[in-house]
């Protein structure tokens, strides 16, 4: 749920939007919004009634798959990457950017958000096994 507060203690506040099927004036400072959709906000103080305009929308970044666990033999190497440049990634070694090369074993974990930068975070790992010769 978000928040939604008036700047200032209001005598009175109308919101309109789908998450307020029974729209109407109330004196509580602040509603919460829990759907996306459109939102026409009025409050009142008195000095003067302001007025405004939220859309509230949900970004949900695209799934990521690392793919299955791999076992490699010695040598070898895994290149975990992703086309995505609207896409901001973070992994375990600290390192960031849409790729990174697995060549040793252990579990390679990815953080990852849509740019320009939003609250939410996805994940993923994969896990790299060393086969002996």
């Amino acid at each position: 749920m978000i928040p939604l507060s008036a700047p200032e203690q209001p005598r009175g506040w109308t919101c309109q939007g789908p998450a307020f099927p029974t729209a109407g004036r109330t004196a509580a400072p602040h509603r919460y919004i829990s759907r996306a959709g459109t939102y026409h906000v009025e409050w009142s103080s008195p000095a003067c009634t302001s007025r405004d305009t939220l859309r509230v929308s949900y970004d949900q970044p695209r799934r990521i798959n690392l793919g299955a666990d791999t076992v490699l033999c010695t040598g070898q190497s895994l290149k975990l990457s992703f086309p995505w440049p609207d896409l901001e990634f973070y992994w375990n070694d600290g390192t960031s950017g849409r790729e990174l090369v697995a060549d040793q074993p252990g579990i390679y974990h990815v953080r990852y958000r849509r740019t320009p930068r939003t609250a939410c975070w996805k994940t993923d790992s994969v896990r790299v096994s060393c086969q002996l010769p």
